[in-house]
Parts: structure tokens; sequence; C-alpha cells
């Protein structure tokens, strides 16, 4: 395991770290052109130890499958669980921002995708994820490196609205494009 991961997973900047079961930092897939950076684990994430594995994470990485899209290195915004599946704080995604851009400066991706509005926030620090989604933004590391996001809707919204899942395939397939 890298040494940064290892320091990863025993971080305890934030009280985040209390309530989850372990630190869940990616998938670790480090060979790939497209990082996929979500909200925070749930707590099937929690439990398994790999982000997006819970529901949303089986529609979202079936939609990949789907298009051919592959491999993505999946982490979160935050790597902890949040207690009763809250949103994180900004205090918390601030604590997380070190490793989210370390994997970034790891993998170097051709395209980030934010999933849902908490990423991107973390990651542009901006909201509006239903105005922005399916478009291309810039942003940059912490190093002062520009990068690509590419918002899109959580699977999970998805999942709960007829409408949000015809936008999610769209912008699925979109990615598959870039």
């Amino acid at each position: 395991m890298m040494p940064l991961v290892q320091q990863a997973k025993a971080c305890a900047l934030c009280s985040l770290r209390r309530h989850a079961s372990q630190v869940v930092v990616s998938n670790d897939v480090w060979d790939a052109r497209i990082v996929i950076v979500g909200e925070a684990p749930g707590p099937v994430e929690d439990r398994r130890g790999e982000p997006f594995v819970g529901p949303s994470g089986q529609y979202l990485r079936q939609a990949l499958q789907s298009h051919e899209i592959g491999p993505a290195h999946i982490t979160n915004t935050c790597l902890c669980y949040p207690p009763g599946c809250r949103t994180p704080t900004r205090y918390e995604i601030l604590c997380c921002k070190r490793w989210l851009h370390w994997q970034i400066d790891m993998i170097k991706p051709d395209v980030i995708v934010a999933v849902g509005g908490t990423a991107l926030r973390g990651l542009c620090g901006k909201g509006g994820i239903v105005r922005l989604r399916g478009k291309i933004l810039e942003s940059e590391d912490v190093r002062g490196r520009a990068y690509r996001v590419f918002p899109i809707l959580h699977p999970a919204a998805a999942l709960r609205r007829e409408e949000w899942k015809e936008l999610f395939e769209r912008d699925i397939a979109r990615l598959g494009d870039l």
C-alpha cells in the first residue's frame, strides 16, 4: 500500500473519523484517465471499505460499463462516512481536501467527474449541480495546476427522480465522448 494511502487511512483531522468504521480512500485504480469523485462513503461503503459499492454505486458502475468507460479511479470528497448519511460540512470537506488533491496529483487525469453537488463544491467551490451538470468546468489543484471537471447528477438522485435518470444517462454518454 502506498505510504500516502496509509496516512489517509490514519487521518483523524475531523470528527467524521470517530463515527466511521474505516477511512475509504479509493477503489485502488491508479492508472486511470478519469477520476470519479462522489460525496462521502455511505453505510455499505463504510462496511466494505470501497467507494460507490452500494445501490447508487452499482447504478453508476453499470452506466459506466454500458458506455465502455473505464477504468476509473473512484474516490469521494470526504473519505469517512458521515453519521446518518448527512451531507459533509465545509470544514469536513476542507479537512479531506488534501487527500482528494493528492489522488488527483498522483493520477493526473484527463477529466474529473464531480458526482453530485458536494463533489462539485469540493472540487470547484461552486454550487448548482442541476444547472452545471454536463458542462466542462475548469478548476485547479492545490499546486495551481488546471484540470477539467465534468459535473453529473448523483446516481442516488437519478434513481429517485425519473426525469433526472434521463439526464444522468445522457451525461454518462457524454462522458464517454470526452
